[in-house]
């Protein structure tokens, strides 16, 4: 991998040092250059010229292949979407839950997945659970507390792959074994994954994968997609409808709906233009290697997880055991609200990072292309930020 390369194709790390993959990935220049042609290809040809439509319908088409690529599913398993929370709307709405049963979830998860379950406990009246996770659970007490959550009649489990707050890898596989032995599906929102490490969905067993490509993946923003087993496809009922959801239709009345294909929750018009990045990112980062990609990022958290540990009275709440996180890196700094640590490495390095509100962290997203001089310089600002902090605090 060579990062000087790499790095030279991503304008935004000429000004800023980028920690922020896992909110939006900075964009590369083969993204914008494509975005670009194909604006100007729709201007300067028409948008809706023959040859101007065919060339869009391939877009998409190679849309659809580049993200089941990188979910190691089949095309006639995905449907495209804007992102990830449109992916995960369409699975527990199309689910149609009824009064009284369940969804399972956990207090770590994106409001992208809280809401949403929260919102049909008060719309359907079902029941929602939320698993108490601790920062210092490992993966067995992580899978033992959905275990005896699964104790009850369970319709759904609604978790992420990678929790955005701590960074913590859950134990994917064996949650959807424990589910689907109690009779339950698995959605996941993989997102954080998506990108940063291999993924295939068949392997971790789950129903349904929502993903969108802005974050590691380095596409553009407002495109996602959703992955559906393929036997769940005909039980899942579109929210949203256009015409891709009829087999047949006329004028006077005549219907005959597709139940039997994924293109069914994808409604009409898209931005061509954004898939076009999309494809290209897809390409890039399969280019890398998402293995290589993973075993970089894998060095740096731990470079960086080692070199914030100097820094007086931080904790970490992302996993105490660095092989259950990943390039999410989560810590607090006693006495300190994390949005000083956030603001003060952004003042003295131009360090781009967040802070997040439970539990309260700063969070530092590193990808592959960062350096390790990069993450020296945050570090130390870190160390900086705290410092004034305190100084700042006794007066």
């Amino acid at each position: 991998m060579d990062i000087d390369t790499l790095r030279g194709q991503i304008p935004a790390l000429r000004q800023v040092i980028y920690m922020n993959w896992g909110w939006s990935g900075a964009k590369p220049q083969p993204v914008l250059d494509a975005i670009a042609r194909q604006m100007a290809f729709e201007a300067q040809e028409s948008p809706t010229a023959p040859h101007v439509r065919t060339q869009q319908d391939d877009v998409q088409a190679q849309g659809t292949v580049a993200f089941a690529g990188l979910l190691g599913a089949s095309p006639e398993e995905v449907a495209l979407t804007q992102c990830t929370t449109e992916g995960i709307n369409l699975a527990l709405n199309g689910l149609r839950l009824q009064r009284g049963e369940r969804i399972v979830t956990c207090n770590l998860e994106h409001p992208s997945i809280l809401v949403p379950c929260y919102h049909l406990r008060h719309t359907a009246s079902v029941d929602v659970e939320v698993v108490q996770l601790d920062t210092a659970d490992g993966p067995a007490a992580v899978l033992s507390k959905f275990e005896a959550a699964l104790r009850q009649p369970t319709r759904l489990v609604a978790l992420s792959h990678v929790a955005y707050c701590t960074g913590l890898r859950l134990p994917l596989r064996e949650i959807c074994d424990a589910a689907h032995r109690a009779g339950a599906l698995v959605l996941v929102d993989g997102v954080q994954a998506f990108g940063q490490m291999p993924v295939d969905v068949h392997a971790l067993g789950c129903d349904f994968y929502a993903v969108g490509g802005q974050k590691w993946l380095l596409g553009p923003d407002g495109v996602g997609a959703l992955y559906i087993r393929r036997e769940l496809v005909e039980r899942v009922l579109p929210t949203t409808v256009g015409p891709h959801a009829a087999l047949e239709y006329d004028a006077r009345g005549r219907f005959v709906p597709d139940t039997s294909r994924v293109r069914k929750f994808e409604v009409s018009t898209t931005n061509i233009p954004l898939w076009a990045g999309m494809v290209a990112a897809a390409r890039l980062v399969q280019d890398i290697g998402v293995g290589a990609i993973h075993e970089r990022i894998d060095y740096l958290a731990r470079r960086l997880r080692s070199s914030l540990a100097r820094v007086p009275g931080l904790t970490f709440t992302s996993p105490a055991d660095p092989a259950d996180g990943c390039g999410l890196v989560a810590f607090a700094v006693e006495g300190v609200p994390p949005k000083e640590i956030t603001e003060g490495i952004w003042q003295r390095v131009r360090a781009v990072g967040r802070s997040v509100t439970y539990p309260p962290a700063t969070r530092l997203a590193v990808h592959a292309f960062n350096t390790e001089d990069e993450i020296d310089w945050t570090a130390q600002a870190v160390y900086e930020a705290a410092a004034s902090a305190r100084k700042t605090a006794k007066g």
